[in-house]
């Protein structure tokens, strides 16, 4: 049985195992596994990746980072090209009035939902999570909905993910 997968975001989707990702910052980040490394090269990256997070720009932890990542990095198990981007119309609830003076920026209220274009006919609808917020929340179906999930980095610097592990259907 062949599943139809329709992208309705404007971003190419990289899906990654997850054997091919290593966990740093106490859990809190997915990134490539470098190419090449035996555990022991493992074990010194995640090290590494702990000793420049509590000495940033530390010439000598970027140094062995990049080492340890020389061999390359692994390949997407899959890839959804990019698609037309599903969007939502929001609008925002008055301001709350809040006793104080130190606010200096604006203040808007809460983010409600209008309307959402129509879910395309497919068995998984690659969507953003503020587009999956707005059909939850306007009572429509989410059961063929997928969000990303397990974010994955190239790197433990990077700041713009590169793929996921899994997509979140339902």
């Amino acid at each position: 049985m062949t599943v139809s997968i329709i992208n309705g975001t404007s971003h190419q989707i990289n899906l990654f195992s997850t054997s091919d990702t290593l966990t740093i910052q106490n859990g809190r980040k997915l990134i490539l596994r470098p190419l090449g490394l035996n555990e022991d090269d493992v074990e010194d990256l995640i090290v590494a990746y702990q000793r420049l997070e509590e000495e940033p720009g530390c010439f000598e932890w970027q140094q062995q980072i990049e080492r340890l990542s020389s061999g390359g990095f692994p390949q997407p198990v899959k890839v959804i090209p990019p698609g037309t981007n599903l969007n939502a119309v929001k609008q925002n609830l008055p301001a709350p009035q809040l006793d104080v003076d130190f606010v200096d920026f604006l203040l808007k209220g809460a983010v409600v939902f209008e309307y959402h274009d129509p879910i395309p006919q497919a068995d998984i609808v690659i969507v953003s999570n503020l587009f999956r917020s707005a059909v939850k929340e306007l009572g429509s179906d989410t059961s063929r909905l997928a969000t990303v999930d397990g974010v994955v980095y190239k790197d433990g610097q990077d700041l713009r993910p590169c793929g996921c592990t899994a997509l979140a259907v339902g």
